[in-house]
């Protein structure tokens, strides 16, 4: 039993780090970076690549093959994120509670990870860098590519894909006893709300980083109303919840936000949860 962890992954990886390597910000990674040799001309040319790379364009291409494996560019993109986890990936930063979490000792709150990119270089470069990050801290990561979303006339098809899989990973981990959560921080719009439509029967909630609040937001799906019951037992803003493994799980899950706690040999979760409806 633990949360599973569906992230959609963007190219803020090299984008943040174009900016640092360029002296836009993040001044300490751009030095540890120089102090590695990794902040040459090349890396940077290759970072570049990646940050302002058109899905499908030349660019694209070379970014990933310059962006991947063991290069210069990937290990300068692996010790920016190590260095800066929240500032230089905004999936992370969005992850940064349950990573906290996880850091603490509550092996529950990153059961898995599966990091859901496009059929993009950069996409797929900026997913490996952080399946890396993710496993170098013990956590159990997976790329997953999502083939059509990198071009124009496969989009339609890349989106049903895109809502099939995320369907199959919430159903397949919700039906073994472990809760689901979608960060649907990367990749455009359009795909933040196929993710979200795709996770609402089995997901307990969506969470991301609100772009004006700069804190974490949690969006409740029907499943965690059905687990809290109708009408649900509530007193002084938290409400009861049955005492079941399913239960324990959504706690797990909701605990490193403030969202939910064992009180007194009691399993609650924040009553602003079920006012939406």
């Amino acid at each position: 039993m633990g949360v599973v962890h569906i992230v959609l992954v963007g190219t803020s990886v090299w984008r943040n780090l174009a900016s640092a390597l360029e002296g836009r910000g993040l001044e300490q990674v751009k030095q540890h970076l120089e102090s590695r040799g990794l902040a040459t001309s090349g890396v940077r040319d290759a970072v570049g690549r990646c940050a302002r790379a058109r899905p499908g364009s030349h660019e694209d291409v070379e970014c990933g093959r310059l962006a991947s494996g063991g290069s210069p560019a990937a290990r300068a993109a692996l010790e920016a994120v190590g260095l800066d986890p929240r500032g230089v990936s905004a999936e992370l930063n969005a992850m940064w509670p349950w990573l906290e979490a996880w850091g603490s000792g509550s092996r529950g709150a990153l059961a898995g990870v599966y990091l859901v990119h496009s059929d993009t270089g950069a996409g797929g470069a900026a997913a490996d860098v952080l399946r890396r990050y993710l496993e170098s801290l013990g956590v159990r990561a997976e790329a997953v590519l999502v083939r059509g979303l990198g071009s124009p006339g496969s989009l339609a098809s890349g989106l049903s894909e895109l809502y099939r899989l995320v369907s199959q990973l919430a159903e397949r981990h919700s039906s073994e006893g472990e809760c689901v959560l979608l960060n649907p921080t990367g990749g455009f719009k359009v795909e933040s709300g196929y993710a979200l439509l795709a996770a609402m029967r089995r997901a307990l909630a969506a969470y991301y980083i609100h772009e004006t609040f700069r804190d974490v937001v949690i969006l409740p799906l029907p499943p965690l109303h059905a687990l809290a019951g109708q009408p649900p037992s509530c007193s002084e803003g938290w409400c009861k919840l049955p005492a079941t493994s399913k239960a324990h799980c959504a706690v797990e899950a909701l605990k490193p936000v403030g969202a939910a706690r064992a009180h007194g040999g009691t399993l609650e979760i924040a009553e602003w949860l079920l006012t939406l409806h």
